[in-house]
């Protein structure tokens, strides 16, 4: 693969949780239209926030508003999409990123993905640098 060349996939369509630690609070939103690309070298993780409910929404507002710590999330397609996603090319990825679709803006971010096993659940965190 050549450094400018990207690669696109659509992981999940449906919506599904995801979990936010943020500087002072924990919230869980439910978000759409899961999608993992290839840009050169960095491999982006995206997603729209579609909260559905009123603490949704205001947990929403605070992901705007706080320092965000990580994402997590669990669904076994959307974390498997993406590790096969990002395998194609593994020599040459040496960053990754979260995008954050959510009130018309894009929130972007720096993070570490890590995968860890807890009772049986694979969970892939998104450890946001210097969050």
């Amino acid at each position: 693969m050549r450094d400018k060349e990207k690669m696109f996939r659509s992981l999940r369509k449906g919506s599904r949780p995801v979990y936010f630690q943020l500087e002072s609070t924990s919230a869980k939103i439910r978000a759409k239209c899961f999608e993992s690309e290839i840009n050169g070298s960095t491999a982006i993780l995206r997603f729209t926030l579609k909260p559905v409910d009123v603490n949704q929404s205001q947990d929403e507002k605070l992901l705007h508003k706080e320092a965000t710590i990580f994402a997590s999330l669990t669904d076994e397609i959307i974390i498997d999409g993406f590790l096969a996603h990002k395998k194609i090319s593994p020599n040459k990825i040496v960053e990754y990123k979260l995008e954050i679709l959510s009130r018309e803006k894009k929130l972007t971010f720096d993070v570490i993905p890590k995968i860890e096993i807890l009772s049986s659940v694979r969970y892939l965190y998104l450890n946001v640098k210097n969050g």
